[in-house]
């Protein structure tokens, strides 16, 4: 089985690129907060059409999604509607939150080992050996 850990630079780690079967896949770049708000606007739309490309044409039939994002009603509806209709197994580990810090997640699974970052999705997609 291999994993693919989608994140954005703040979540980037050597261990994600030297460890054997996970393969990071960059899909939200840069997150700095300091930016102009077309900018921010820009990077969420390439964000999601990377992911709904990726979505699309990976082999991966389970997702196992960490959820922080801003756009919550949007990515639990019609983004899981689009998993659905793609075939797709999703899988959402809820995390708790204390004063505002998510905290690792309790599922026990091999995507789990990923772990939310503040202000940051992570979407881990597992792909069985071939």
């Amino acid at each position: 089985m291999s994993l693919d850990f989608i994140g954005s630079d703040e979540v980037d780690s050597p261990r994600l690129h030297g460890t054997p079967r996970v393969r990071f896949l960059n899909l939200r770049g840069d997150q700095r907060r300091n930016v102009a708000l077309a900018r921010k606007i820009s990077r969420v739309a390439v964000y999601y059409a990377r992911l709904l490309r990726y979505a699309a044409v990976t082999p991966a039939r389970v997702f196992h999604i960490l959820w922080n994002n801003k756009f919550e009603h949007f990515d639990r509806t019609l983004l899981m509607l689009y998993y659905k209709l793609l075939n797709k197994k999703v899988v959402l580990t809820l995390t708790t939150s204390i004063r505002g810090v998510a905290t690792r997640p309790t599922a026990s699974s091999t995507a789990s080992r990923c772990e939310p970052s503040i202000g940051s999705s992570i979407m881990c997609s597992l792909t069985p050996r071939r």
